[in-house]
């Protein structure tokens, strides 16, 4: 197990935390990001900004439907599913790696894994890696509630991080 020692660790990777790295970076730390999952956080990933991409859609769908009012032929315009699902990856793909490029340029590592703590002052990464710090803050973000009375099946029942996929 590898040890890597710094001033602050900033536990999750959402909105306000990887603003919080790159802050504590700013102010002359060193500062390392544990992130179980994509950069980002819930908003980045499976809420806000995905909801807004397919939303855009709609709208352009929207406009279309209208294009003899401003004086444009479209005709027929439809859907395509499998292609507006694919932007909104792209936009999502594009906002992320945007996170990634800010972290590195400000110097944040950034440590992929579930953190626990193991002291007060040691988070176990995984059992890969132990991150020891001076700071650890904590802003782990947010799970959907899954009641273990319904199925989570993905065709009949959804939960909110799987809701828009």
């Amino acid at each position: 197990m590898s040890t890597i020692k710094t001033d602050v660790v900033v536990l999750g990777a959402g909105p306000a935390r990887y603003v919080c790295a790159i802050r504590a970076a700013d102010l002359g730390k060193q500062v390392v990001v544990v992130e179980s999952d994509n950069l980002g956080g819930t908003c980045l990933n499976w809420g806000c900004i995905p909801s807004k991409a397919l939303l855009e859609s709609v709208h352009a769908y929207k406009v279309l439907r209208r294009a003899e009012d401003y004086g444009l032929a479209c005709d027929n315009p439809r859907f395509d599913l499998a292609k507006i699902y694919a932007r909104k990856d792209r936009v999502v793909e594009r906002l992320r790696a945007g996170i990634g490029a800010l972290l590195k340029k400000n110097k944040v590592e950034v440590v992929t894994g579930h953190g626990r703590f193991k002291t007060p002052n040691a988070l176990a990464v995984e059992g890969a890696e132990e991150v020891v710090a001076d700071r650890i803050i904590l802003a782990t973000g947010t799970t959907p509630l899954r009641p273990s009375f319904l199925p989570m099946d993905a065709a009949t029942v959804v939960d909110s991080d799987n809701f828009l996929a």
